[in-house]
C-alpha cells in the first residue's frame, strides 16, 4: 500500500508540473451506440501531437440502465488543406461499462463489460479565427469486446463533440 501511494504521488506531481503547459478541454460528446447519448468529455494535451481523452456518459431506457467510462490516447495531425485550425486525430484505448435490467425478463450475464477502443475523427478550433477558445468535433469510435456475451463483439459510435479550452 505504501509503494501505490508512493507511485500515485509521483504521478501526479508529474501530471500536476506539467499541466502549466498543457491544453485542458472540457464539453459534451454526444454520439449513437450501446451507450447513446451525452458524454462528459475532458481532454488533457501532452504536446502538439499528442492527448488523452477521458468520457463519461450514462443511458438509460426501457429495458437497460448503464454506463460507459471510455480513456483513449491520441495522436493528432494538422490539417494544413483545409485550414490551419483543423487537425485529425486518432487513438487507442479502453472502457468500462455497467449496465443494469430493468426488465425481469431480461438476464445480463456479464453486467460489467470492458472494450478495446478505437477513435478517429476531425476538429476545428475556432481560438485563432474567432478568439473564442472553442473546439468542435465528429468522430467515429469503433470498439471491440473480447470480455463478455452480453452485447455485440464490435459496436460502432458516431459523435459531434463541443469542448471549451482552457
Amino acid at each position: 500500500m505504501p509503494r501505490l501511494l508512493t507511485l500515485a504521488a509521483f504521478l501526479f506531481i508529474g501530471f500536476s508540473s506539467k499541466a502549466q503547459f498543457s491544453n485542458h478541454a472540457l464539453g459534451l460528446r454526444y454520439g449513437a451506440g450501446n451507450i447513446s447519448g451525452s458524454f462528459l468529455s475532458y481532454q488533457y494535451t501532452w504536446s502538439d501531437y499528442n492527448r488523452v481523452q477521458v468520457d463519461y456518459g450514462l443511458s438509460a431506457n426501457d429495458e437497460l440502465d448503464g454506463f460507459k467510462i471510455m480513456a483513449t490516447y491520441q495522436w493528432m495531425k494538422p490539417l494544413p488543406n483545409l485550414g490551419e485550425n483543423f487537425q485529425w486525430f486518432y487513438g487507442i484505448g479502453l472502457s468500462g461499462s455497467g449496465y443494469e435490467s430493468n426488465d425481469p425478463l431480461i438476464l445480463i450475464p456479464d453486467p460489467v463489460v470492458i472494450n478495446l477502443e478505437t477513435i478517429a475523427g476531425i476538429e476545428y478550433d475556432f481560438s485563432s479565427t474567432a478568439d473564442l477558445p472553442l473546439m468542435i468535433g465528429l468522430d467515429v469510435n469503433p470498439s471491440f469486446n473480447f470480455f463478455s456475451n452480453f452485447y455485440e463483439s464490435y459496436d460502432s459510435n458516431i459523435a459531434v463533440s463541443l469542448r471549451w479550452q482552457f
